[in-house]
């Protein structure tokens, strides 16, 4: 599947649990926990910190649906996450919404944003 990255020129992009959801831009890395797709170019635990990538190496992390299934919590996530980002990097996020009846189906999600759980970052 492609991502709206596509075509993008210039920017390193990070892609954290790709699943299917590749992005195809020049100079994206694409990371999952496992080569389930031969795009996956990166296979790292994530609940292993530090993560493998050096500091100020990305402009772009994508982390969809990713997150709320970690060990680490959501500030230490972050902490990496700006660790890895260069000046004025951005993060885009999919996190499962606390009052989404259907975010509490999976068993895997270790915790639920709020509208305003990121207003702390």
């Amino acid at each position: 599947m492609a991502s709206h990255y596509d075509g993008a020129k210039y920017m390193d992009i990070l892609n954290l649990g790709a699943g299917n959801k590749i992005v195809c831009a020049e100079g994206a890395i694409n990371h999952d926990r496992t080569r389930h797709r031969p795009e996956i170019d990166i296979v790292w635990d994530l609940n292993q910190m530090p993560w493998p990538w050096d500091d100020n190496s990305f402009d772009v992390i994508v982390a969809r649906a990713v997150f709320e299934h970690l060990k680490p919590d959501l500030v230490e996530v972050m902490n990496e996450c700006w660790r890895i980002l260069r000046p004025d990097g951005v993060i885009h996020l999919k996190l499962p919404n606390v009052a989404s009846l259907r975010s509490h189906d999976d068993p895997t999600h270790r915790w639920f944003a709020t509208l305003r759980t990121l207003d702390y970052f």
